[in-house]
């Protein structure tokens, strides 16, 4: 933790409260929706707790970890959403070779495989920035509280 037990710290701690029972009441009721009910982003929510873990979780664990327990599912959840990767060979007919793709939809990239013609990769981009934002959130929470994390 970068705080260690003094009165600033324990400043630190009780506004560091605030803001965890804050993007714990912003969290949807359930993990597995996409999170549309606030306009706060997920992984914004996500990374708060995990900041307020790094600063304070292993000097305060009982600040930290009951909102940790809580954005847990939320997490486990995107990370294990499918990105829909798929690696298709495509015929070699003049077409562009790079990426493609829109806000909404799945992205694509085109390339050429030395001796294996050409292929293209598509997946869902949101899904697989979520899963890395989610993950780097998640290992955050376990680094800040420590033993804390575990049961």
């Amino acid at each position: 933790a970068v705080c260690e037990s003094d009165e600033g710290c324990d400043l630190y701690a009780h506004d560091a409260t605030k803001v965890l029972e804050l993007v714990s009441g912003l969290l949807p009721a359930d993990p597995a929706s996409p999170g549309t009910e606030t306009s706060v982003p997920f992984e914004q929510l996500a990374a708060a707790t995990a900041r307020v873990s790094l600063a304070i979780g292993g000097t305060y664990p009982d600040v930290v970890g009951p909102h940790a327990a809580l954005l847990l599912p939320h997490l486990l959840c995107r990370i294990g959403r499918d990105a829909n990767v798929a690696v298709e060979e495509v015929p070699d007919d003049g077409r562009d070779i790079g990426i493609d793709g829109d806000d909404d939809g799945p992205h694509g990239m085109t390339f050429r495989v030395p001796g294996g013609g050409l292929k293209r990769i598509t997946m869902d981009a949101e899904a697989v920035l979520g899963k890395s934002a989610s993950a780097r959130a998640l290992h955050d929470l376990a680094e800040g509280l420590g033993d804390a994390f575990g049961p």
